[in-house]
């Protein structure tokens, strides 16, 4: 389904916001940006485009005004540095939520499955309502799955329970494995099993798990996800590949979705997104 475009307000950071990998170039207080960052002006790398490719997942970002690369702008004030700070938490927690949706999108097909783990306590020798000692149960289980069943993927997300107890979404393409098997191979609780449909349906489910518990105090200084080391991450292009890769995209066919997010630095980011069942292949400039 195409959607028109529309514009996402900040919220702390557009999702897309690249104040954390770059800075926007601003015309109107160049020379103070200039003196802060101690960068001649022949010094300076800017984009026009940047291309987030993950795998078969493509996203083209057009800025009202360019990406600065390189570069980070420095507080002047105690109390700048402070807001500073929160907005790079706010722009921090965007990211993981980016993250994740690009490594599901990028590395899972409607083959794989949602399984959902809790935890018994009569079952468990620790605080199932501790999430680091549940965590350090969950590297177990994925690290005995691996010497079972190989190289399989998974994206896993923790949630709270109403009762307090920890339990996890995994997201995984491990082959047909009886659900009874998995039960007792897990052994700390309740599990449950669930086909795809969408894959875009699936990176919506645990963005909604990872949402929940962004301002939740149980996740404090906590790892909230986790992923497999196998999956493809994400790559930045810019500059004339970007501009190719952009060019061969939009002769191929319409994007998959469009829209716009707002930027303090770049303005208006147009962003289209292409979900491809294959690689462009040798027809993309210097694939990674």
């Amino acid at each position: 389904m195409k959607k028109s475009y529309r514009v996402v307000p900040p919220e702390g950071g557009s999702p897309q916001d690249t104040r954390l990998d770059s800075t926007v170039l601003n015309g109107t207080n160049l020379g103070p940006f200039l003196r802060q960052v101690g960068k001649r002006i022949e010094n300076i790398r800017f984009s026009n485009v940047k291309i987030v490719k993950s795998n078969n997942y493509y996203e083209i970002h057009v800025p009202e005004r360019p990406f600065l690369l390189g570069t980070r702008q420095q507080s002047c004030s105690h109390e700048k540095e402070y807001s500073r700070s929160q907005e790079y938490r706010a722009r921090s927690v965007k990211r993981a939520k980016d993250t994740i949706r690009r490594l599901v999108i990028g590395n899972f097909t409607t083959t794989a499955k949602f399984l959902t783990l809790t935890f018994n306590q009569d079952l468990c020798d620790f605080d199932i309502n501790d999430l680091s000692a549940c965590n350090k149960s969950m590297s177990i289980f994925f690290h005995l799955l691996r010497r079972l069943y190989g190289n399989y993927k998974y994206v896993s997300v923790a949630e709270f329970q109403q009762r307090g107890a920890v339990h996890y979404h995994v997201l995984n393409d491990l082959p047909y494995i009886d659900k009874n098997v998995i039960y007792n191979f897990w052994g700390l609780g309740f599990i449950d099993i669930k086909k795809l449909h969408r894959i875009e349906t699936a990176a919506m489910y645990l963005l909604k798990y990872l949402s929940k518990g962004l301002n939740d105090e149980r996740y404090k200084n906590k790892r909230i996800y986790s992923a497999s080391k196998n999956l493809i991450r994400p790559v930045n292009i810019y500059n004339s590949r970007a501009e190719d890769i952009k060019r061969i995209l939009e002769q191929m066919r319409e994007p998959d979705f469009k829209y716009v997010l707002k930027s303090t630095e770049n303005g208006n980011i147009f962003v289209s997104e292409y979900i491809l069942g294959y690689n462009l292949g040798n027809n993309e400039p210097n694939r990674p």
